[in-house]
């Protein structure tokens, strides 16, 4: 026991009494929107707060007044507007779930799906409908055919509009014209449930000055759409022209992290993270430059167990990693840290791995968030990320140190920090597991913000830039 008690010492954070968060960052507000996932982002555009729901509860094929977009008074929380799916028949009790996750603003279109597999289009100038599309679906499932991700808007036909890329739940990945809705291309890839959660982004990997997409999730399928039977994700590179696959890399495992462009310098890479522990870092043409391997401690407690991360981890302008685990639902899940900057790299030339020495696990309790990076507390750069059970993890890649502080509930949506009143100091934005986004003031002023909000901006064009 002697042994364990110094091994905790080495890999956690020692557990301490967290103080409330408003002791730390006074409340301004709360506004009930409902219940909320780690794939909703919440986005601030023309003075307002904007975040879809999942209504009053995550169970599925509930349909509630809560299923909705919300744009929200940035000052007081006030409900500007509810936009509620629109459904064909006027009959409630054939209405199927109507939850809402990711959305995606450009301009005064607001795009938004819903677990009834339509993609809407929505004028918020004139607050009408411009166009929906229904997703390919399965009649396989219930879950078949939901519209879960962001959409990503992204100029695909070089027309100077933003196309739209969705990934359909169970299905693949789907391009639409921006300004009719009208399919550019779909590929089917899989027909099982759970595959295609993660957000798509756009880089341009065959060198054709056309953006190709990257994205994934469960089962390779053969040429007549049927699973080939391999139960791992795979991360595709989609030809923006036509969505036929450039190339795909075997994750080896499940994906529900959404993958992100890195640019350091003249250098772009694709970054992924997976169910079974990894982070990998590929090249443009889908190979493998390093990996981190967050695999907990072949050592007691842990004995080697996997790190589900379900999060998109996030990078300090010093390449600081961080990402939560979200498999045990036990303190065996966690915040991981790894200062990446000058790591060493081992391994073979094909098979690189970043030295294990680097990295440091706190324990915590399940993490689906992506966390956010800016001037928190003070002008150092950190890291703040909620826990399921209730804590807001805030770490300091300076002074390498972790503060925990008391939530009124659990989170597993990704917060926004930002100046949202023009302030010149910073908010934070969560939405809690009982039905409420909170809003917390910062104090620091003059406050810098790296990664403010879930897939980087509000197209949902998901970059990272270091120096």
């Amino acid at each position: 026991m002697k042994n364990a008690s110094i091994f905790l010492l080495l890999f956690t954070a020692i557990c301490t009494q967290a103080q409330n968060i408003e002791s730390v960052f006074p409340l301004k507000w709360k506004t009930k929107i409902g219940q909320t996932t780690y794939r909703t982002n919440i986005l601030f555009d023309k003075n307002k707060i904007w975040v879809g729901s999942n209504g009053n509860t995550l169970e599925k094929n509930s349909k509630d007044e809560l299923d909705a977009v919300f744009s929200i008074d940035p000052k007081t929380g006030n409900i500007l507007e509810k936009i509620t799916p629109v459904w064909e028949t006027k009959e409630e009790k054939d209405m199927p779930d109507t939850d809402v996750n990711g959305i995606a603003i450009d301009g005064n279109k607001l795009y938004f799906g819903t677990d009834a597999h339509i993609l809407y289009c929505y004028d918020i100038a004139q607050k009408q409908l411009l166009w929906q599309y229904n997703a390919p679906t399965a009649n396989i499932g219930d879950n078949y055919g939901n519209i879960e991700s962001c959409p990503l808007l992204i100029d695909l036909n070089n027309d100077a509009e933003k196309d739209v890329v969705i990934t359909v739940r169970g299905r693949g990945v789907v391009a639409l014209n921006g300004k009719t809705g009208k399919p550019l291309w779909v590929n089917i890839l899989s027909k099982s449930d759970g595959a295609y959660l993660c957000s798509p982004v756009g880089v341009d990997v065959n060198d054709d000055q056309i953006p190709d997409i990257i994205s994934g999730g469960w089962g390779l399928s053969t040429e007549d759409g049927e699973n080939s039977g391999v139960n791992e994700s795979h991360l595709y590179a989609l030809d923006g022209k036509n969505g036929k696959t450039i190339w795909d890399f075997n994750l080896g495992s499940g994906l529900k992290s959404s993958p992100v462009i890195i640019r350091k310098e003249k250098k772009t890479a694709i970054m992924v993270a997976t169910t079974y522990s990894w982070v990998f870092m590929l090249g443009l043409d889908g190979k493998v430059l390093y990996s981190v391997d967050f695999q907990l401690p072949d050592k007691e407690p842990y004995y080697g167990g996997i790190s589900g991360l379900y999060g998109t981890p996030a990078i300090t302008p010093n390449e600081t990693m961080v990402v939560g685990s979200s498999w045990w639902s036990s303190e065996h899940d966690g915040l991981w840290i790894a200062h990446l900057l000058k790591a060493k790299l081992e391994g073979e030339a094909n098979n690189k791995f970043v030295d294990k020495n680097v990295r440091r696990f706190h324990a915590a309790n399940r993490i689906s968030a992506s966390g956010v990076v800016g001037n928190i507390t003070n002008k150092n750069w950190q890291i703040a990320i909620p826990t399921e059970k209730g804590e807001l993890l805030i770490y300091d890649e300076k002074v390498r140190s972790l503060e925990r502080l008391k939530m009124p509930s659990g989170a597993e949506c990704s917060p926004f920090l930002g100046d949202i009143d023009g302030d010149k100091k910073l908010e934070l934005l969560i939405a809690s597991y009982d039905g409420y986004l909170y809003c917390y003031e910062l104090s620091v002023k003059k406050a810098k913000v790296f990664i403010g909000q879930f897939r980087q901006n509000n197209t949902n064009q998901a970059e990272i830039r270091l120096k």
